[in-house]
């Protein structure tokens, strides 16, 4: 059996259309646990209603690794072969579910699906052009953002359509066996959210374990809606901080120059090219995850009250 695990955090909307659309898949009315990282938007209740879903409220915003991890230690202490981990910012297809299935029977550890992000409404004069994709697998570089979504932003023109092992799937949907989170453990919670998918895949790599990228499951993807979307402050500042921590554990000299010329260096460029947007202030709290991130200091106190004000930390 398969159970399904959503952490939520002010889902809102999304997350109602993120279940009503799994019911309507092939995924069907199998059981959904809902770990809710202390929302203030009554998201979580409301959805708790529907039949099959499970509810666990969490006292406050501990992120999503942490968040993530106390599903997982329920569900392992049930009789689960699988746990589909989806993000609420997501609408799968009718049929997303059997191609990731048939993944992990034919040896994955991890299957992902395709990941493509919203497509606009159409105009009255303007022909129907493919979706973007957000994600068509990916791989770990430890360069710039430390790891590499392919097919990022691309039109879906059938690109990417051939199934392959890759060394990155994004934690937006993975299907997994059970067994893995055994042999590889749980997300590392020093990582508040971010990184923390690529520092799981890089030790579940090492452990030789196989990583799908999926094609023939379609998912629609807001892109990090519960932190505002991809160029804010929290995420460039999280993702700062954390290659630090994801170079101490995994890093080589190698590794360590790929990160220092892809996200150290090349912060002056960054910051004139957020000014040229009118976002100068995602980089330079990103020039401050690095320092944090250098000297491995925590998120928390005015760091985290000014990236998350009012989230009852």
């Amino acid at each position: 059996m398969t159970i399904g695990l959503i952490v939520n955090y002010n889902g809102g909307v999304s997350l109602a259309r993120c279940v009503a659309s799994l019911r309507h898949s092939d995924f069907g009315a199998r059981p959904l646990l809902i770990v809710d990282n202390g929302s203030r938007d009554g998201s979580a209740r409301a959805i708790a209603a529907v039949a099959g879903v499970e509810l666990l409220e969490l006292p406050r915003n501990v992120g999503f690794a942490t968040g993530a991890n106390a599903g997982l230690r329920r569900l392992l202490e049930r009789e689960a072969g699988s746990i589909l981990l989806i993000n609420p910012d997501t609408e799968v297809a009718p049929d997303f579910f059997a191609p990731l299935q048939r993944a992990l029977e034919e040896g994955a550890s991890i299957a992902g699906p395709k990941l493509v992000l919203p497509e606009l409404p159409e105009g009255r004069h303007r022909a129907k052009v493919p979706p973007r994709i957000w994600s068509a697998g990916g791989r770990v570089t430890f360069g710039r953002n430390l790891a590499r979504l392919d097919g990022h932003r691309e039109r879906d023109r059938g690109q990417h359509d051939v199934a392959r092992d890759v060394s990155f799937l994004p934690a937006t949907v993975w299907l997994a066996r059970r067994d893995l989170f055994r042999e590889v453990g749980l997300f590392d919670e020093a990582f508040f959210c971010y990184v923390e998918d690529v520092d799981f895949c890089v030790r579940a790599v090492e452990r030789g374990c196989r990583l799908r990228y999926e094609p023939r499951s379609r998912v629609v993807h807001e892109g990090s809606a519960a932190s505002g979307g991809g160029y804010t402050p929290l995420r460039k500042y999280l993702n700062a901080a954390g290659g630090f921590r994801l170079l101490r554990k995994h890093g080589t000299a190698a590794r360590w120059c790929r990160f220092l010329a892809g996200d150290v260096l090349t912060l002056p460029f960054a910051l004139v090219y957020a000014a040229l947007r009118g976002r100068p202030d995602a980089a330079l709290w990103k020039a401050r995850g690095l320092v944090d991130g250098w000297r491995g200091r925590p998120f928390a106190g005015a760091r985290r009250a000014a990236l998350l004000p009012g989230d009852g930390a």
